[in-house]
């Protein structure tokens, strides 16, 4: 074959080595996060992280600061108004006006893999305080995600749109709410228990559970209070708000926790390793071929695997798309309606979850497993007048990281706009993100000499 013709084997083979590598790495992980300040490691189910830094966003109302003062990134606050209400007595009336304080940050971290704290001093008054947690975006409202929990009068509301959780609640005895009383929301991957301290006195009043399949909520005591409720669309971390509807009491001591974490590692020598010796085998008992069967590597001859980073948010319905999940639980006649209305979804869940492309942890964990299954490099599909800045940018940074620490990557071709004008639009974008910096050299599929670009300068 003519070496000028651009050989690029899609050897699918190794699609299938990568496949029964994964299912043997799948099989009872035990991962674990390590906590830096005790030097222990929590577990934590998917992911490993060790804690950089933790930091709390307190909005106390004392002093001489105004809402403008916490109503920035460094404060962590994102408020609605900063000109209704009044900070009275180190405490904010918001005078029946409605208004939102928002978390600039996740609580805890972006993955839900370290305990977070959303907490609030409340001074009861007519009007309500709905309190939505595991927002997917900043400026999501309660119809679009989180679960929702309303404090007005004596009762507190609990509201979940995709499992269609609605459950009033009189969680304080026969007294009543109290007067005054501080609330706390711990909030863990598996569950948001809600605590109420009343002077010296700290009680739980009730814990939502949830995993991938259901909902259910438990009171003080551990009674199930709900039965567990079928598909939920919680995530594993969101954003926060503390909004106040037409509330004339007070608000003090808003308050969040945030974690950095940090995923780096030494920087080092690379470390070569062969994997040309290494046979798996998946559940079925299916095992990858050996050498016998498909000879040694073959000079001039690489392995290239598509590659998609289309998996973003793209300003559509929140909810997650499992088609497969939907005929399990439905039926087909359902899957044949829902496709005539639905934007688009996931075919399946994804080894690593519905992730998207701006998770740096799975880039990680693909390089690794590629790199395993002989894979030389990948075709980034940019074909359709998308170039995923954000994520294309943070796949390269993170791949060069691990290159750094030692580590091997694929290396990397883009496969841009399928029309004369896109293409033209794509490569200015791309010679601004990768092309035109140095340290991304090593990174490029080179093909006699050069980065190797895949794209159509033809009207077709």
């Amino acid at each position: 074959m003519d070496k000028r013709a651009c050989i690029y084997l899609i050897v699918f083979a190794f699609v299938f080595v990568s496949a029964y590598v994964i299912v043997s790495l799948r099989r009872s992980p035990e991962i674990r996060a390590e906590d830096a300040k005790a030097g222990t490691f929590a577990e934590n189910g998917k992911k490993a992280y060790r804690i950089a830094s933790e930091q709390l966003f307190l909005a106390d109302f004392g002093g001489d600061k105004t809402l403008k003062d916490y109503n920035s990134d460094e404060n962590g606050w994102r408020i609605s108004s900063t000109t209704a209400g009044e900070i009275r007595d180190g405490r904010f009336y918001p005078n029946k006006k409605s208004m939102d304080f928002s978390g600039r940050f996740m609580p805890g971290d972006d993955y839900g893999a370290e305990d977070s704290v959303i907490g609030f001093d409340l001074l009861f008054g007519s009007g309500s305080v709905e309190v939505g947690l595991r927002r997917i975006l900043e400026t999501d409202k309660k119809a679009d995600s989180g679960i929702w929990f309303i404090f007005q009068g004596d009762t507190i509301r609990i509201q979940e749109q995709s499992s269609g959780v609605d459950l009033e609640l009189s969680p304080y005895g026969e007294a009543g709410a109290p007067a005054e009383a501080s609330f706390e929301f711990a909030d863990t991957h598996e569950a948001i228990s809600l605590y109420l301290t009343e002077g010296e006195t700290k009680r739980l009043l009730f814990s939502v559970k949830y995993n991938e399949n259901d909902i259910s909520i438990l009171d003080g005591t551990g009674a199930v209070l709900t039965e567990a409720t079928p598909y939920n669309n919680i995530p594993q971390n969101g954003y926060f708000t503390i909004s106040v509807k037409s509330f004339d009491g007070a608000l003090d001591n808003l308050r969040y926790n945030r974690y950095e974490l940090d995923f780096s590692l030494p920087e080092a020598e690379q470390r070569f390793v062969d994997y040309s010796s290494w046979v798996a085998a998946d559940d079925l008992g299916r095992i990858t071929p050996l050498n016998s069967e498909t000879g040694n590597k073959r000079e001039d001859k690489y392995v290239g695997l598509f590659y998609f980073l289309c998996n973003e948010y793209t300003g559509g319905p929140r909810e997650v798309r499992d088609f497969t999940r939907m005929y399990l639980n439905y039926g087909v006649d359902y899957i044949k309606e829902h496709i005539k209305t639905s934007p688009g979804g996931y075919w399946a869940e994804p080894f690593f979850g519905y992730y998207i492309n701006t998770d740096e942890w799975v880039y990680r964990k693909h390089a690794y497993m590629l790199q395993q299954a002989g894979v030389d490099f990948i075709f980034l599909d940019m074909s359709n007048a998308n170039v995923y800045e954000k994520a294309h940018v943070l796949l390269f940074d993170t791949w060069l990281q691990i290159r750094k620490e030692g580590g091997q990557t694929p290396q990397i071709v883009c496969m841009t706009g399928d029309m004369p004008s896109t293409l033209v639009i794509d490569l200015y974008t791309l010679m601004d993100t990768i092309y035109s910096k140095p340290e991304y050299e090593e990174l490029f599929f080179q093909w006699e000499g050069k980065p190797l670009i895949l794209g159509n300068n033809d009207t077709p």
